[in-house]
């Protein structure tokens, strides 16, 4: 299952009825088959970029909750259809995110001049431009 972030804008509230609308967002999630790896608070009551409109209101403030989710494809789009029904939520916005490279690194490598750096000798072989061949003289030479 990849890994996707779910961000949610809810209207402004009271901290239960917050509390409540969160709750319910992670047992949706959980109950589709998902895996809710964090949740995390981007910022309570805090005013949107713009004026936001959801369910007949409009919403110049809202919290800011971001859950980081395992789930199916197919599921995903499900999850976004049941919190637009919701009326606490304003916006939704999920993003797949690509797994993590693992790149070594060593002190040494880094504290080489730039020239010596097996990633810049590499860089520089790449960006070689091929010699450039005259096409005239290339039929002037011959064997003489």
């Amino acid at each position: 299952m990849p890994l996707y972030e779910l961000t949610v804008v809810m209207r402004n509230m009271q901290r239960p009825e917050l509390v409540a609308c969160m709750k319910r967002t992670g047992e949706l999630i959980l109950s589709s088959g998902s895996v809710l790896r964090a949740i995390e608070n981007l910022g309570l009551q805090r005013e949107i970029a713009y004026k936001m409109r959801a369910h007949g209101k409009g919403h110049t403030v809202g919290s800011f909750i971001l859950y980081r989710l395992d789930c199916r494809t197919n599921t995903s789009t499900y999850i976004l259809d049941e919190l637009d029904r919701d009326t606490d939520v304003v916006k939704t916005h999920m993003v797949g995110m690509l797994p993590q490279k693992n790149i070594e690194c060593t002190l040494e490598d880094e504290l080489q001049i730039p020239m010596l750096r097996p990633s810049v000798q590499k860089l520089m072989r790449t960006g070689k431009k091929p010699e450039k061949v005259n096409p005239i003289l290339e039929k002037i030479k011959g064997p003489f």
